[in-house]
C-alpha cells in the first residue's frame, strides 16, 4: 500500500481511511461502533480541543488510558495538532508516571477517571500539583475532579477552519518508553517514517477491509499501537477493543466479531488454549495468529491436542533476527519473521 498511496504521515493514514472506507466499522468499544468517518471527525474536533487547551506543534501529549475508543481518538487528535504522543502504561505507579511525564516534557495528560480500582485522574492531578501545575489533566469518564478538564469538552470543540497543522515524514510523532530493565526508562522517539515498514505488512499478510482484530494487547505498547491501531486503520480493518485481557472473553469476542487475525504474546495464547471455551468456540474465521516471541508454546498446544483442528491457522513469530529460527520456520512473509505451519 505504501508503494501505491502517498501515506507519508499518520494524518494521511486517517484521511485515506475516512475517504476510502467511510461507513465501514473502524472501532468497536463495548456496545458502541464507530466508522472510519466517525473516527476522522472525532479526531479533528479533539485536535481543535487540544489546541484550545494550549497544545502546540512539538508539545508532548501523554495518554494514560486503558483500551478505549478515546485512546484512539486522542492519539489521532494529538498527532493532527502536531504534538508528540507519549503512551503511558496503566500499570505504572505514581512515581513511575511522574518520572515519564517530567522526562518527556509532557504538557497534557489524557487519563481515565478510574481504572481497576485506581483513580488515575486524581493521581494525575497530584502529579501536576507537585510539578507546579504546568501539566493539564484531561479526564475521560463521568467523575472529573476539580482542576481537570473533561474529555467531553475536548471532544466537542467546534471545528476551526484553517487550523490544520501540516505534518512531514521527519516530524516526531510518538515517544515510547522502554521498560527500564537495566536503568531508568528511556523515551524512544519515532517519526512518521515508521510507516513504510509498517505498511509493508499489508500485502505480505494480505490484510484488507474484511479483516478483524480483537485487541486486548494494550495500546500503550508499540505492538498494539502500530500493528493494531495504525495498521488496521490503513487497511480498513475492524478493531475490536478490550480494556483488559480475559481468555474466555477474548474467545467470545473473536467468534462474535468473526476475527481473522489474532495478535498476542505467549501468555495470552497459553491462557486461551487452556480455557474450557476453546473446544466449543467457533474460531473458523481466524486465518493467521501473530506472536511477539517464539511459537513453541503454541506448537506444544497443538501437539497436545488443545487447539482443535478446525481452529488451526498459520502462526507468525517476529522473534529477534539474531535468534536461530526453529527448523519448521521460513523467512516469509516479513524479513526476520518466522512463519510456523500448524502441526497436523
Amino acid at each position: 500500500m505504501n508503494n501505491e498511496l502517498p501515506l507519508d504521515t499518520v494524518n494521511d493514514v486517517l484521511d485515506y481511511a475516512a475517504k476510502r472506507f467511510g461507513d465501514r466499522t473502524a472501532v468497536v468499544d463495548g456496545p458502541s461502533r464507530y466508522t472510519f468517518r466517525d473516527l476522522h471527525a472525532q479526531a479533528f474536533r479533539a485536535a481543535d480541543g487540544l489546541r484550545a487547551l494550549g497544545v502546540r506543534p512539538g508539545d508532548r501529549v501523554a495518554v494514560w488510558l486503558p483500551n478505549r475508543v478515546e485512546w484512539c481518538v486522542a492519539f489521532y487528535a494529538a498527532v493532527r495538532a502536531g504534538a508528540i504522543v507519549v503512551p503511558l502504561n496503566t500499570g505504572l505507579s505514581v512515581p513511575e508516571v511522574t518520572y515519564q511525564l517530567a522526562q518527556s516534557g509532557s504538557t497534557v495528560v489524557v487519563t481515565a477517571d478510574e481504572y481497576r480500582s485506581r483513580r488515575l485522574a486524581e493521581d494525575a492531578l497530584a502529579i501536576s500539583a507537585a510539578a507546579g501545575g504546568g501539566l493539564r489533566v484531561v479526564v475521560v469518564g463521568a467523575r472529573v475532579p476539580d482542576g481537570a478538564v473533561s474529555w467531553r469538552v475536548i471532544a466537542s470543540a467546534p471545528l476551526a477552519a484553517g487550523r490544520t497543522v501540516p505534518a512531514a515524514p521527519d516530524d516526531a510523532v510518538v515517544m515510547l518508553y522502554t521498560s527500564g530493565t537495566t536503568g531508568l526508562p528511556k523515551g524512544a522517539v519515532h517519526t512518521h517514517r515508521f510507516l513504510p515498514s509498517l505498511l509493508s505488512a499489508r500485502q505480505r499478510l494480505e490484510l484488507g477491509e474484511d479483516d478483524c482484530v480483537v485487541l486486548y494487547l494494550p495500546l500503550f505498547h508499540v505492538y498494539a499501537l502500530m500493528a493494531g491501531l495504525v495498521l488496521m486503520t490503513a487497511v480498513g480493518a475492524k478493531l475490536v477493543l478490550m480494556e483488559r485481557f480475559d481468555a474466555a472473553g477474548s474467545l467470545q469476542l473473536m467468534a462474535a466479531e468473526r476475527a481473522t487475525v489474532v495478535y498476542g504474546v505467549p501468555t495470552t495464547y497459553i491462557d486461551q488454549l487452556a480455557a474450557p471455551a476453546i473446544d466449543t468456540t467457533d474460531l473458523s474465521s481466524v486465518r493467521v495468529s501473530i506472536t511477539s516471541c517464539r511459537a513453541a508454546a503454541l506448537q506444544t498446544g497443538w501437539r497436545e491436542g488443545h487447539w482443535p483442528s478446525r481452529h488451526r491457522a498459520d502462526v507468525i513469530s517476529y522473534f529477534a533476527a539474531c535468534v536461530r529460527p526453529d527448523p519448521s520456520s521460513v523467512n516469509w512473509p516479513l524479513e526476520y519473521v518466522y512463519r510456523y505451519a500448524p502441526v497436523r
